[in-house]
């Protein structure tokens, strides 16, 4: 009995068409094999291929966009932990070299000397701090910066500054670097000896070739009686001639740097050069005289 509802039960579901839903709930039919292969291709038949090709395009979109989200993240984040670090770093090194400098400065005592001495300037502009040298008062033509080099130092090269900040000549890279880093135009040229370096200035002062902050200075009349302070000692250029008489116009006299060794404004300097040549008392006061109203004037 159980056997023949069975199968009536049996026939009934494969006439609908769905004989793979019919519960087992007793013994199997005569032909298991071959009901099973026919749900077998009935739940295969549910799968098309366009549906697997779907399936298997929709996972990996999904798997792309996702790494791809992931992996931007990931990318980005480092580039700004990078960023931070390298701009800290370059604070830490701006301040580590401001440091240092005046550590030296103050050890050859250059803090407390006189006027004409350089002096260190500090700047901060975007996490950035650079340490300056500020020159003794305005650059002009008749007034040579020769940066001197530490007691006991052999330079190894001496650098002709003629487009910068303060155009002139100076022991190192580092401080000729100071006059020409950021300025427009800029231009430096190193050569072995000193008397080498202060010719190339020379020879563009009077070419018209010097450049201040972006500026040409347009040579003039002192253009061909530049004078260098060389340890005390003033080498003139060929073919200039030392006047007899102190001019009454200090700019239109030669007007040396004074030596690190020297006490007093680069005016008196100057006429003790002239004196030595033979200058007379009455025209070396007229002379300071004057030089006193025109530093007054600037």
């Amino acid at each position: 009995m159980a056997r023949a509802r069975f199968q009536s039960i049996y026939k009934a579901a494969q006439a609908n068409g769905s004989p793979h839903h019919f519960p087992l709930l007793v013994s199997p039919p005569a032909q298991p094999v071959k009901v099973i292969e026919r749900v077998a291709r009935h739940s295969m038949s549910d799968y098309s291929f366009s549906s697997i090709v779907d399936t298997i395009v929709w996972n990996l979109s999904t798997d792309i966009i996702f790494f791809a989200f992931y992996f931007l993240l990931v990318v980005l984040s480092a580039r700004v932990i990078i960023w931070l670090l390298f701009r800290l770093f370059a604070l830490l090194r701006s301040c580590l070299v401001y440091v240092l400098v005046s550590l030296r400065f103050m050890a050859r005592n250059d803090l407390d000397s006189s006027e004409d001495q350089p002096e260190m300037m500090m700047r901060v502009n975007s996490m950035r701090v650079t340490a300056g040298f500020v020159p003794p008062g305005p650059w002009s033509p008749d007034r040579i910066v020769v940066r001197e080099p530490p007691a006991g130092f052999v330079p190894r090269k001496w650098y002709s500054v003629t487009r910068g900040r303060y155009p002139g000549v100076y022991y190192s890279s580092a401080w000729a670097d100071m006059q020409t880093n950021g300025c427009p135009g800029n231009h430096k040229e190193g050569f072995k000896l000193r008397e080498e370096a202060e010719d190339n200035y020379k020879a563009a002062l009077r070419g018209g070739q010097v450049q201040v902050d972006g500026t040409f200075w347009r040579p003039g009349a002192l253009s061909n009686r530049v004078q260098f302070e060389d340890q005390g000692r003033s080498s003139a250029v060929q073919g200039a001639s030392v006047p007899s008489v102190i001019p009454k116009e200090p700019r239109d006299h030669i007007i040396v740097e004074p030596d690190e060794s020297f006490e007093g404004d680069d005016s008196t300097q100057g006429a003790w050069e002239q004196l030595d040549q033979g200058i007379s008392e009455a025209d070396l006061s007229a002379y300071i005289d004057a030089a006193e109203v025109e530093q007054a004037r600037r």
